[in-house]
């Protein structure tokens, strides 16, 4: 008890602005929270400019066939699309020589179908799609295109009028034209053998 009078006196000696400054002082931050706050502001930099360079594709309409990103909903063999309808009227029964079912057909929302057929000697990838007219936003039907953005000029893509569906057929690296069978291959359909 003799202690608390000495140092009531010797606080009371205590200069008024350094009570003012202990009392205003803030501690600088900590290197940790200094570099965390850099990193966070970097990463969140970094996504920001991501997201602005993905809108304008996620937006841009190109044209091409819409594909659910969903999974398919149904998973069916070439056995069984001949008589899945609305498809099967319009799906090819003969295939360009040379490629093979990649996998199975899929069907998307019961309202796209895709195929994917590989040539596993020239690597190159055939794309069939069928889904209503609807879908498919003043595309051009009946003629092959190219696109220019491949270096070799020969990936080529077709949209073919079947009424109320297109069909779509698209080569990843080779001119569809030049594709043994190919002509016959559209036209095997039923669609086409009414």
């Amino acid at each position: 008890m003799t202690n608390t009078p000495k140092l009531a006196i010797a606080i009371g000696y205590i200069d008024d602005d350094l009570v003012t400054g202990a009392v205003e002082y803030m501690p600088a931050p900590s290197k940790k929270f200094i570099h965390f706050w850099k990193h966070f502001v970097a990463v969140a930099a970094v996504l920001c400019i991501a997201i602005i360079a993905i809108l304008p594709q996620v937006f841009q309409d190109t044209g091409k066939p819409i594909v659910n990103d969903n999974e398919p909903g149904v998973k069916i063999n070439l056995e069984e699309i001949g008589v899945y309808e609305p498809f099967g009227t319009y799906f090819p029964t003969v295939i360009a020589d040379g490629y093979e079912l990649e996998a199975e057909v899929q069907i998307y929302d019961n309202s796209l179908l895709e195929a994917v057929f590989v040539n596993y000697e020239t690597g190159d990838t055939l794309i069939v799609r069928i889904a209503p007219e609807s879908r498919y936003s003043g595309v051009e039907t009946g003629k092959v295109l190219y696109r220019t953005d491949k270096g070799d000029g020969k990936s080529s893509y077709l949209y073919v009028d079947c009424d109320e569906y297109i069909v779509y057929y698209s080569s990843a690296g080779k001119d569809l034209t030049e594709l043994p069978n190919f002509e016959k291959m559209i036209k095997s359909s039923s669609f086409f053998n009414k």
